[in-house]
């Protein structure tokens, strides 16, 4: 056959070395009549011999005519499993790099991670979390992200665990495992992206943000206010008004109780922005939050009016002007009589510009005459007001 050099008396002779069982040898001639892809699956399925396989695999094109080329057509559907049993015996032969490029090529990424984790080097975890990150949606996705949650769980690295949970579609894990292991803030900074849910899709009262912002109370007390603040921000994306008042009030801080104002604006709600006042007033003071809704025992602290600032906000917040120009009428007399003439003439300058605003654009609104008249009367500018401000402005002129 060598000498006589003949494609078909190659094959011929290949089929013959084949029915006596020797596989290797029939392969070669197989290999000489250009009939690659029988060659390349006796030296995987037969020989198990990597090293002639791959010798193979130079002849692997895209050429579309593949008979009048003598290689092997790369979109050949049959191709492709033969590309996988290749993988599957660079594997077997613990030739790993070779294995992780053939499970590539068929897109098997879920054995590309299990090497990855397991046998290159005696793992290479930052490769895989990369190569599940990098990868576009396919079947096998989804278990690949799960192998590696499952990886970054057993070695504590819970940060990644939880993303990949999330990537495996398993929720409710991730966010029980975000819990238990206080990664909470990684849920919430990948939930949205990957799910592509946002986290108060629903009108439940066990919505995700009110999945959330339970934990973040439950971590937080007066002590750690960056926790009731969290929690805050979630009960209020949640629609959890109350809960969200509650737990900024417990936390006290300027920033909460800006988030608190910020609240009862939203929920227009008499009874929140009674509490709200009572508490502003010293009357009350906050109250732990129970899953019910109502409050129960105290934080431990005495209560005390607080900064006038804060109620001006809030009847800024709500839109009552005349009671925000009569609590800026306090604020600024106080300031005067500490002496402070520059910041009592800010704040009357604040609310005279803000209610002057509100009076244009009700000037503007159709509706009906009585509503329109009740409007511009709420954003009138009160003459005690007005007067205080060019007293004060007149003293700024001369000083």
């Amino acid at each position: 056959a060598k000498e006589l050099n003949d494609r078909q008396t190659f094959q011929l002779c290949g089929d013959c070395l084949y029915e006596e069982g020797l596989a290797m040898e029939a392969a070669q001639m197989y290999e000489q009549a250009g009939l690659y892809k029988v060659a390349l699956t006796i030296y995987i399925r037969d020989c198990e011999n990597v090293t002639m396989a791959s010798s193979i695999m130079s002849h692997i094109s895209a050429d579309d005519d593949s008979c009048s080329s003598g290689k092997i057509n790369d979109n050949d559907p049959s191709l492709r499993l033969l590309q996988r049993e290749y993988a599957q015996l660079c594997e077997k032969k613990s030739d790993y790099d070779l294995a992780v490029d053939f499970f590539q090529k068929v897109g098997d990424v879920e054995s590309v991670v299990r090497l990855y984790l397991k046998s290159l080097g005696g793992g290479q975890p930052s490769r895989a979390i990369e190569f599940v990150r990098a990868s576009l949606s396919s079947p096998s996705k989804s278990a690949a992200a799960k192998m590696v949650a499952t990886y970054c769980q057993q070695n504590q690295n819970n940060e990644v665990a939880v993303e990949f949970l999330l990537l495996a579609g398993d929720v409710p894990t991730a966010f029980d495992f975000a819990k238990n292991h206080h990664v909470m803030d990684t849920f919430t900074k990948h939930y949205v992206t990957i799910t592509g849910t946002d986290i108060d899709n629903d009108e439940n009262e066990e919505n995700m943000a009110t999945r959330i912002a339970k934990y973040y109370e439950s971590r937080g007390n007066s002590t750690s206010q960056g926790s009731l603040k969290k929690a805050g921000y979630y009960y209020t994306m949640g629609k959890q008004y109350r809960k969200a008042l509650n737990v900024y009030l417990l936390c006290g801080n300027d920033e909460c109780l800006n988030e608190a104002i910020s609240v009862v604006g939203t929920a227009r709600d008499d009874e929140l922005t009674h509490i709200l006042i009572d508490y502003l007033m010293g009357e009350t003071m906050a109250t732990v939050t129970t899953d019910e809704g109502d409050g129960e025992g105290k934080n431990g602290k005495t209560a005390y009016p607080k900064d006038p600032t804060y109620v001006y906000k809030l009847y800024l917040s709500l839109g009552n002007y005349t009671a925000a120009a009569d609590t800026a009428l306090l604020i600024a007399k106080q300031l005067m009589n500490d002496g402070d003439y520059n910041q009592s003439h800010t704040v009357l300058y604040e609310i005279i510009r803000k209610m002057e605003c509100c009076h244009s654009s009700n000037e503007g609104d159709v509706g009906d005459h009585a509503t329109q008249t009740k409007n511009m009367q709420r954003c009138h500018v009160p003459q005690r007001l007005r007067q205080l401000f060019l007293l004060l402005h007149s003293y700024k002129l001369v000083k």
